[in-house]
């Protein structure tokens, strides 16, 4: 399965509005109140129809990923891992780079090629544990998504009980880890836990046509990514 990986953020050179932002001699100043409204996993799809998929974690890191659903060129998705985040009432940065707008709660995006605004939407919660997309069908499938250095494969049962098997991604040492789990869907979101800690996960994708697969985000803890149903032949 080949891997697909983007990387976007030259914003700011993009918008006159945001040149006083990008001064090096001004640092973002956090602001709690305005992070405190972002946090929770993000999705927006820009002009050129690439899904940009962003996970603000409470604990200030964040990781961001991006595919596409056009015919042909949907593969697995790698996602990127970011030490930190913040926010100010008119921005949200990353790593000390500005990404996106925030527009009273709501976050803005450029894409890289046309230049065009695109809005996101807030599709998990984990304040209030609710999921806003459809979640395909589970079971019966083997769930793959790339986590920095690691594999993550889901398998679902319909018994309500799940492995998580973890293994090196390319190029990368370590041995293979396999996790027993149960798992439920409630308030539009996947519930998982293997009995000490919990693990939430979301739809993202559901395939207009029947031979392109469907996406899930889920989140670990020590691992989250966009994972595919796809099967290569």
């Amino acid at each position: 399965m080949k891997k697909i990986s983007y990387f976007i953020f030259a914003l700011c050179v993009l918008l006159t509005s945001c040149d006083e932002i990008f001064n090096d001699e001004d640092q973002p100043k956090d602001n709690p109140q305005e992070a405190e409204k972002l946090i929770g996993l993000w999705r927006g799809e820009d002009a050129v129809g690439m899904i940009h998929l962003y996970n603000f974690r409470p604990d200030r890191s964040a990781t961001y990923c991006v595919y596409t659903h056009v015919m042909g060129n949907i593969a697995s998705v790698n996602t990127t891992l970011y030490s930190s985040w913040t926010a100010t009432s008119d921005m949200l940065y990353i790593e000390g780079d500005a990404v996106l707008y925030n527009r009273n709660g709501k976050l803005v995006g450029v894409d890289g090629s046309q230049f065009k605004e695109f809005e996101l939407s807030r599709i998990y919660n984990p304040s209030t544990g609710k999921g806003t997309r459809k979640i395909p069908e589970l079971t019966g499938k083997v769930w793959t998504g790339y986590y920095y250095d690691k594999i993550v494969q889901l398998e679902f049962r319909a018994d309500g009980t799940m492995t998580r098997t973890t293994s090196p991604n390319a190029g990368w040492e370590g041995t293979v880890q396999v996790k027993e789990y149960t798992w439920k869907i409630a308030d539009g979101a996947i519930k998982m836990s293997d009995g000490t800690t919990d693990a939430w996960g979301v739809g993202l994708v559901i395939s207009r046509y029947s031979y392109e697969p469907n996406f899930i985000f889920a989140e670990f803890g020590d691992a989250c990514c966009a994972l595919s149903d796809y099967e290569e032949d």
